[in-house]
């Protein structure tokens, strides 16, 4: 199986799939901003692909903030789902993704954890890589 989408140590790592069936290449975004770039080109495609890269998107922008406290102020949190959001403002599940992280406890800084988004059924969903 191609994975669409990974959580690196080093970022987001998206099949690109504008180059899809001719070649297998990936793109790496290491911040939120370039994870709106992959989001609006349409380097990530597919609902749920994209409402998975969204989430993805809003963690590594707290995994990388700046902010003197964690979780990151709120400002910073809300300019990041902002940037998002206004990639693909129909995609239902672009905003799913971003209500799935914003409302949730704030990650651990610099997890290590990687994870792989996976569809099982009709939701998409993080599972850990084996």
């Amino acid at each position: 199986m191609i994975p669409t989408l990974e959580w690196l140590p080093e970022g987001v790592n998206f099949l690109d799939q504008t180059k899809l069936p001719l070649e297998e290449t990936y793109v790496l975004a290491t911040d939120y901003k370039q994870v709106a770039v992959v989001i609006k080109d349409m380097i990530v495609r597919g609902a749920m692909a994209i409402g998975v890269s969204a989430a993805m998107g809003v963690a590594l922008g707290i995994d990388r903030s700046t902010a003197a406290n964690l979780p990151p102020s709120t400002a910073e949190v809300d300019l990041i789902c902002k940037t998002l959001a206004e990639t693909r403002p129909t995609a239902v599940n672009l905003f799913w993704g971003i209500a799935q992280v914003r409302t949730s406890t704030p990650p651990s800084p610099r997890a290590t954890h990687p994870f792989r988004y996976q569809t099982t059924g009709s939701r998409p969903r993080l599972a850990p890589l084996r």
